[in-house]
């Protein structure tokens, strides 16, 4: 069998004494939606950082097509094919909708500096190109429409599209998404969950951080546990739907309150 896409392995990180993630392996491949869920700071979106370059392990390993990445900044995993959301989003000010997506296929410009000052016909050539690209891709995620609007005029949840649309736009192998769908209606978790599986349907993995149970078990191909750090528990959906430890470890009482885990929905970590 191949290896996974992306792997990490016994990683660790420690904030003053406490033990944010402690040996953690998981693995994620191209054309999978891998969830991660857990109470809040079980070290879900520590994990995510640490993987996205933003913050560095104290020990274990990060794979990315087989080879470490350890060490790398944010913008060198970028180009080499891992990009992330965040838990709100971050427009450009000043920038459209379609100049923020033209701001994610930057790292993949092929005409040189002299081409792009004096606008020479190589850099009209892929400017064109790169635009009608980026205009596919808006219409793909709902935002066709919008192309020219100021991207810090879009609601929330359009936000969150135009920040998967700029991952498209960077090429993405490895999708981290931290909490998509906070804040967002059931119309809208929909259209957002509809916009993973056309991901993955296009071969990218992705590793998902998010407390709505229902998103995850419309997306997920495996789901991973985490308390207090550490993976407590990985499996398919239906497998961790029964899991006695997830629902001690993280659904507790509410899971008997409430029915089942895909009644549960948590907070932000």
């Amino acid at each position: 069998m191949n290896a996974p896409y992306l792997e990490t392995r016994s990683l660790s990180k420690a904030f003053g004494g406490v033990n944010a993630l402690a040996d953690v392996s998981l693995t994620v491949d191209r054309g999978e939606v891998h969830a991660l869920i857990g109470p809040n700071g079980a070290g879900k979106s520590t994990l995510i950082s640490v993987i996205s370059g933003f913050e560095r392990p104290d020990s274990g390993d990060i794979l990315l097509g087989g080879k470490s990445v350890i060490g790398r900044r944010p913008y060198d995993l970028v180009r080499l094919g891992l990009a992330r959301t965040f838990q709100s989003s971050r427009p450009v000010v000043g920038l459209s909708v379609l100049e923020s997506v033209l701001l994610g296929m930057h790292i993949h410009r092929h005409a040189s500096v002299l081409d792009t000052i004096l606008r020479l016909p190589a850099y009209r050539r892929e400017r064109s190109r790169q635009e009608q690209r980026a205009l596919d891709i808006l219409r793909t995620v709902g935002l066709g429409s919008r192309s020219r609007d100021r991207a810090r005029d879009l609601s929330g949840a359009q936000g969150r599209s135009l920040e998967i649309a700029q991952i498209v736009a960077t090429e993405a192998v490895i999708v981290l998404l931290d909490e998509p769908v906070a804040g967002m209606g059931a119309t809208e978790i929909g259209l957002l969950a509809d916009l993973v599986l056309h991901l993955r349907s296009e071969g990218c993995g992705i590793l998902l951080v998010e407390h709505e149970m229902g998103f995850i078990f419309s997306v997920a191909d495996r789901i991973s546990v985490m308390d207090f750090g550490r993976v407590v528990d990985s499996g398919r959906p239906q497998a961790i739907r029964e899991s006695k430890v997830v629902q001690s470890a993280y659904l507790g009482s509410s899971y008997e309150q409430q029915g089942g885990v895909a009644d549960v929905v948590g907070g932000s970590e």
